[in-house]
């Protein structure tokens, strides 16, 4: 009788263990097809980055040369950079001889930094869309169309206005 309730026991253990191994067996599948997803979508993003940093580096180039004519700083580009988490640094060529300087502090002036910065947010003005330009349109609209009533705003500024 007690080999009996010791065979039952393994048997209950040998399909608790089957079906651990059966969960186990899903999650490396499911774990794997994530892991496929998040290299697909990290193709796509860094494909995305690149694809945007190439338009905005070609036009900060093109304004950093109307800027700072006959500059020894010439090939101005933004470079991706996997090392330091993603970030985006400028590299260029000093003097014509020195292919690949990063970062732009090492070499240059001051004033070729701020010229720099400034071809950089011309550029991303030209690209980016400016969502401010629709908000202050729009809250302008709203503004306009609002109440004015004792105590508003509008009503104390016009009271003001009038000398009231």
């Amino acid at each position: 009788m007690r080999a009996l309730v010791e065979l039952t026991e393994l048997r209950q253990k040998c399909l608790r263990l089957e079906d651990a191994q059966r969960r186990s067996a899903a999650f490396e599948q499911a774990h794997a097809a994530v892991q496929r997803i998040l290299t697909i979508a990290d193709e796509e993003i860094e494909q995305a980055i690149k694809t945007a940093i190439t338009q905005l580096a070609a036009l900060a180039a093109d304004y950093y040369g109307r800027l700072i004519r006959g500059s020894p700083f010439t090939d101005v580009e933004l470079v991706y950079k996997h090392a330091r988490s993603g970030q985006v640094e400028f590299s260029l060529t000093f003097d014509g001889r020195h292919p690949g300087v990063s970062p732009p502090q090492r070499t240059m002036s001051t004033s070729h930094l701020n010229a720099l910065g400034l071809a950089l947010h011309l550029a991303r003005l030209k690209l980016d869309v400016q969502p401010w330009r629709t908000l202050s349109s729009t809250t302008l609209s709203t503004a306009s169309t609002l109440p004015i009533g004792k105590g508003s705003p509008a009503s104390s500024s016009r009271s003001s206005q009038t000398g009231k």
